[in-house]
Parts: C-alpha cells; sequence; structure tokens
C-alpha cells in the first residue's frame, strides 16, 4: 500500500478475513485438521485480536487519571519490583530475538497506528461474519503532495485525551500528596503513551511522491 488509507484498508481486510475464518470454520472443531494445523490457525486468528489489549493499554490509565478508577492496586515499589523488571526484561528479550527485524518500539507504534481502525472492522465482523467481502488493495498509487492521511481524526481524539491526561497528572500530584507515587507511576504510563501516539501522528502526515 501507498498510503495510510491503503495500509489500513489493507489491514482490516486481514482482520476480517481471519476473524471469519476463525467464526464461520472454526480450527478448533474443523474436521480433518491434525494438532499442529490446529493451533497455527487458531494463532492466526487471534494475532488479530491485538487492536483490544493495545486499546486497553491506551485508555486504561485515563480511567485513573480522570475518574480515579483502579484497574489494579500497586505500589510504586511494587510497580518498580514487577512491571519494570518484567518490561525491561522483555525489551531485551524481544530485541536479542528481533532486533535485525524490527524493534520493540517500532512494533508498539505498527500496532498503535492501526488499532483504532482494525478493531472496529473486527467488531463488525463479528457482528456480521458473512458481510466483509474481500477487495484487492490499489498498487502503483502516488501521492502527489504532502497532506494529513483522512484517517487520522481518530488520533487526534486520542492524542487529546492523552494531553488532558497529562494535565490531570499535574493536578491530582498537588492535590492528592498521599497518592502521589501512585499518580507519578500511572502519569509515566500516560506519558509514554502520548509520546507513542505522537509519533503515530508522524504516520498519518504523508509526503509527496517525487
Amino acid at each position: 500500500p501507498e498510503s495510510f488509507a491503503a495500509f489500513i484498508g489493507q489491514r482490516s481486510r486481514w482482520a476480517q478475513g481471519m476473524t471469519q475464518i476463525f467464526i464461520m470454520k472454526n480450527p478448533l472443531i474443523k474436521r480433518g485438521l491434525k494438532l499442529g494445523q490446529r493451533l497455527s490457525y487458531l494463532a492466526s486468528s487471534m494475532f488479530w485480536l491485538f487492536p483490544f489489549s493495545r486499546l486497553m493499554f491506551l485508555i486504561a490509565p485515563l480511567f485513573y487519571l480522570y475518574f480515579g478508577l483502579e484497574i489494579y492496586r500497586a505500589t510504586a515499589a511494587e510497580v518498580v519490583a514487577y512491571n519494570l523488571t518484567y518490561l525491561a526484561a522483555s525489551l531485551v528479550i524481544q530485541n536479542a530475538l528481533n532486533g535485525r527485524f524490527r524493534w520493540p518500539l517500532i512494533s508498539e507504534l505498527y500496532e498503535l497506528s492501526q488499532s483504532l481502525h482494525t478493531s472496529v472492522a473486527i467488531v463488525t465482523t463479528i457482528v456480521n461474519p458473512r458481510k466483509p467481502t474481500f477487495k484487492v488493495t490499489a498498487k502503483g498509487a502516488t501521492l502527489a503532495h504532502d497532506h494529513v492521511s483522512p484517517l487520522a481524526r481518530p488520533l487526534l481524539v486520542v492524542v487529546g485525551l492523552l494531553l488532558l491526561g497529562v494535565a490531570a497528572t499535574v493536578w491530582r500530584y498537588v492535590m492528592e500528596p498521599s497518592t502521589r507515587d501512585v499518580v507519578l507511576v500511572v502519569g509515566f504510563w500516560n506519558l509514554f503513551n502520548m509520546l507513542l501516539a505522537l509519533a503515530a501522528l508522524g504516520v498519518v502526515c504523508e509526503h509527496a511522491q517525487h
């Protein structure tokens, strides 16, 4: 695909297709498949559920910063001892296994940039699995001028919500001294999400092809 819109169209169709396979030809109960084949088809279908975990990771800190809702209870020391060490180990292992092909943070950006759109495609397919039809991605298209993709609006809304989350972090830090350690942890989580979303804005700002 030559544009972000074409990229999203392609990925949405892939997500719809794998969702259709899982619903209409469930590999767990399909006759004639070996165990390895069942697991392979199942993994291919389940992979496309990543938009939902990605979006939850994006909005979870906002539940606390906006409304004081606790997704889970942990002190700052527990977060450092368990969460940060897990994340550090995960990044090191991913970089060791895939560093020559893809950086872990690029994977984060790749997933975020498409999750807002592919999640909708998956839900509509679950509601009506026979409706989506396959269309071939247009090839050879060129971008005549610099522009912002028409699909950028949902991402702009997300960036706005995350910016408000930064403001809420400052407000809670000042107004709630007893919870400052938790506010800092959640605030840094939200700040990481915001930086990632800002980087995704670079994806939707497309340049002319010369």
